[in-house]
């Protein structure tokens, strides 16, 4: 055992170390980061050890607490080669860094030979790097003479478990929490070391190619810790208390900007061109405006479709995605309020998202603060484009459709309806093309619907020209209700004489298409086709076409979708065939 200790001593000497989060050096100098501690008495002791083989060892205050322990300054072109040769004898822990771009706070430990500002002043010459390297050198020897001696593999874990029992309660804690970060751990930070932390720490030594104990040996500890607290340091994580929407968590400040404030959000966007952004909610409610606020985050942007929605009495949580980003968010009703937060993370950055959605979700807390009434509440009335500083989420495409019978099956235009990730009837309603042919689909809903009507399809012989009506949700439902357009049957084919396509002469918009077109008895005789993607040929704009009964009832025949059909009708009033219009014809979205 007094061997053991022995080694102890040395071992920890050598290679324990936590690499600190900190920020920029001024000008042109910089810090190796050697350290962190969770207290300031074992930082001083920690200096005390360094102080006896390296100069310019200066302690700083770090965020959360921590105190960092760290060489320098020196000079940027310089650090580089002392770090590699620090680390290659053995007088730092191996993941030891340069802290470029990196900002301490306030120094609770200054050498007392020297200090930062004189040394700052200085640059260091080769005579100072040969002299630095001799240090270097003379402790080398004393390492290398004290890690010759040979221990069993025994004796090794005998000095990791007493290395171990030394940890503080803070730091044992500390190292659970980076285990979770390499995707080890999932058990409480609670800094008990049970089943779940030592098999994290076996998962981690077959991963790393470390003897398989489940006990972590100080230099396994260091390369862990260290790869954990320079990527946190790069994010800066901070626990913010948002007096204003009285809500406290952690933000990684390192890569959001300052808070904006446009009832019920606060955001914290990105400072790159990345879509990473955090979300509070903040809003006096019950579980009514609790509900409509969970309706309203679903029309965002960055609320993809599909994905898990789910809404309780008390709350509802979001988890969602698409090959952009990944949205995961939360709210809650605490004493009359609605509090919550929403995640937003690129897609590409998986493994970063999962660790950091379990640190910042964890860390929420509701203080007594709320944001004043959003407007839209205030309202009634939901913006087209914006909603509190946050996109409405936009279709690929809008068209239209008729209903052909009572299950709700749609008959609309084919074309660009492979882009659609997913496809909704009227407001909500998912559906999927069940048959289709070049220039037609059958949609059948996924869920069972009632439409207010059915389509009739007039059978009786054609003749042009004639004077026709065009059905269709014009402006992509924005109206509520699909519009009518006056236009007339030119001829019974297209321009190169196809007679299962007619020739208009109509005004028609992109969501008309796929609409019904009416003869003057108000029956159906054909669809709106999209207008040509051609961009060598351009025909007037008033040139469109539709697809006849032969072109529809073959697509029908296929899908085994039976209709009503009927003979010619007199002439109906624009009242009487609005009122079809509007319950025969369906708003069709498309959607990522």
């Amino acid at each position: 055992m007094q061997r053991a200790i022995h080694h102890l001593a040395i071992f920890i000497f050598l290679v324990w170390g936590h690499s600190a989060i900190g920020q920029l050096a001024p000008d042109q100098y910089v810090w190796i980061q050697v350290e962190a501690r969770p207290d300031l008495k074992s930082a001083m002791n920690r200096i005390k050890v360094y102080r006896t083989k390296i100069s310019n060892v200066v302690g700083f205050e770090i965020e959360g607490g921590w105190f960092g322990i760290t060489l320098g300054p020196y000079k940027s072109h310089i650090a580089d080669a002392l770090l590699a040769e620090f680390k290659e004898k053995g007088l730092i822990p191996p993941d030891s860094f340069v802290a470029r771009r990196v900002t301490y706070g306030s120094q609770f430990y200054t050498p007392r030979t020297s200090s930062p500002q004189l040394i700052a002043e200085q640059s260091l010459n080769q005579a100072e790097i040969e002299t630095t390297t001799q240090v270097v050198t003379e402790i080398a020897i004393a390492t290398e003479t004290a890690t010759e001696l040979e221990l069993s593999d025994a004796e090794k874990l005998e000095i990791t478990k007493i290395s171990e029992n030394a940890l503080t309660f803070d730091e044992k804690k500390y190292l659970q929490r980076a285990l979770a970060w390499a995707n080890h751990y999932q058990g409480a930070i609670d800094g008990l070391y049970g089943p779940e932390t030592r098999q994290a720490m076996l998962d981690w030594q077959i991963k790393n190619r470390y003897p398989h104990t489940g006990f972590m040996a100080p230099a396994e500890r260091s390369l862990l810790l260290n790869k954990y607290t320079s990527v946190i340091s790069k994010l800066n994580l901070v626990q913010i208390s948002n007096l204003r929407a009285g809500i406290t968590l952690l933000v990684p400040r390192g890569i959001l900007g300052p808070a904006k404030y446009e009832a019920p959000f606060v955001r914290f966007e990105a400072t790159d061109n990345s879509n990473t952004q955090i979300i509070l909610i903040s809003q006096a409610g019950d579980a009514t405006r609790l509900k409509a606020l969970f309706e309203v985050i679903q029309t965002l942007d960055i609320v993809p479709k599909g994905g898990i929605l789910n809404l309780g009495e008390a709350g509802f949580s979001i988890e969602t995605s698409n090959n952009e980003l990944f949205t995961t968010g939360f709210a809650k009703l605490i004493d009359g309020k609605i509090k919550g937060a929403i995640l937003v993370w690129p897609s590409e950055d998986e493994a970063r998202r999962l660790r950091l959605k379990a640190q910042i979700f964890d860390s929420f807390g509701s203080l007594g603060g709320v944001l004043p009434e959003a407007e839209f509440f205030e309202t009634g009335l939901l913006p087209k484009d914006l909603i509190s500083g946050l996109k409405i989420r936009q279709p690929i495409f809008a068209r239209s459709g008729v209903f052909l019978n009572a299950e709700g099956v749609v008959l609309t235009a084919n074309r660009d309806l492979e882009l659609c990730g997913s496809i909704e009837l009227g407001f909500g309603t998912q559906a999927k093309v069940k048959a289709f042919n070049s220039h037609l689909a059958v949609l059948t809903p996924m869920e069972k619907i009632s439409p207010p009507g059915i389509t009739s399809f007039q059978l009786g012989p054609l003749k042009a020209p004639r004077r026709i009506t065009a059905g269709g949700y014009s402006f992509g439902g924005s109206l509520g209700a699909p519009t009518l357009t006056r236009g007339l049957l030119q001829e019974l084919g297209d321009l190169s004489g196809n007679d299962k396509i007619s020739r208009l002469q109509i005004d028609t918009l992109p969501g008309d298409a796929g609409g019904p077109i009416y003869d003057s008895g108000g029956n159906v005789i054909g669809i709106l086709l999209p207008k040509s993607a051609e961009t060598e040929r351009q025909l007037p704009n008033n040139v469109n076409f539709s697809a006849n009964w032969n072109l529809i009832s073959s697509l029908l025949n296929e899908a085994n979708i039976s209709i009503s059909l009927t003979e010619d009708k007199p002439h109906p009033d624009l009242i009487s065939l609005s009122d079809a219009a509007k319950n025969t014809i369906a708003l069709i979205t498309c959607w990522e």
